[in-house]
């Protein structure tokens, strides 16, 4: 009958927990590998949701992304260097979610809402009659109808570029939200801001007016993209429901 201190029966049990743990890291790599598939499937997902978002707009995240990076220039630190210590697999993922972050840190400059609370939309984006002339015109903003003195608030963080008089578009203010995008407003009431201020999101920054060549009591409101007007209603469709 063997002894329980039976060298012999040392061995198996050696044995025995080497193979135990030999199924165990087997069953953790297939964790990991699980969990990354998932992760990949999810960024994958979210990628696909952004670039379609986008393309209905007109813009590709490739045009975002290039000004976020000409806008993040100013960077350092240590560095921890992940190329040697992860898997070609992990590596892919890790590249997947930096593309992933960059493009959803850029798209914080986006105004995807309107600049209103209490609004109609009393002129759309596009070709239309000029409400004065009665001449085929284009129209490159929408038209925000209201209450006088309604207020205008910022729909994205940015700094005021302009801010005063500015021909037919009566008390006007112009906003740099970084990455390609800028907003205009016109015919306000009263201007809240001063060129060169930093604004940030649902900040008030005026009131609305009939100021400069106008009918009647309204918002002009333009989003631009590289200096090209984009339909304000376009953006608010696409994005509204993803960001």
């Amino acid at each position: 009958k063997d002894h329980p201190l039976n060298p012999a029966n040392d061995k198996t049990s050696l044995l025995e927990q080497m193979e135990f743990s030999k199924n165990q890291l087997s069953l953790i790599k297939l964790k990991q590998d699980d969990y990354l598939m998932t992760l990949a499937n999810q960024v994958q997902h979210r990628q696909h949701t952004l670039d379609t978002a986008l393309s209905s707009t007109g813009i590709s995240n490739e045009m975002i992304k290039a000004h976020f990076i000409n806008n993040t220039s100013a960077q350092g630190g240590p560095l921890y260097d992940l190329s040697t210590k992860a898997t070609d697999k992990q590596k892919d993922i890790i590249d997947q979610l930096i593309e992933l972050k960059e493009l959803e840190t850029a798209l914080q400059s986006v105004p995807v809402k309107l600049p209103a609370k209490d609004y109609y939309i009393s002129s759309l984006y596009g070709y239309r009659k000029d409400p004065m002339s009665k001449r085929r015109s284009m129209h490159k903003g929408i038209d925000m109808a209201g209450w006088i003195k309604t207020q205008i608030f910022a729909p994205a963080n940015g700094t005021v570029k302009r801010a005063g008089k500015n021909g037919s578009y009566g008390n006007f203010i112009e906003i740099d939200h970084l990455n390609g995008f800028s907003t205009r407003y016109g015919h306000l009431h009263k201007i809240k801001v001063k060129k060169g201020q930093t604004i940030s999101k649902n900040d008030v920054i005026g009131l609305m007016g009939s100021t400069g060549r106008s009918t009647s009591t309204h918002l002009h409101y333009e989003v631009m993209f590289n200096n090209k007007t984009i339909n304000p209603l376009k953006i608010r469709k696409a994005l509204e429901n993803v960001l």
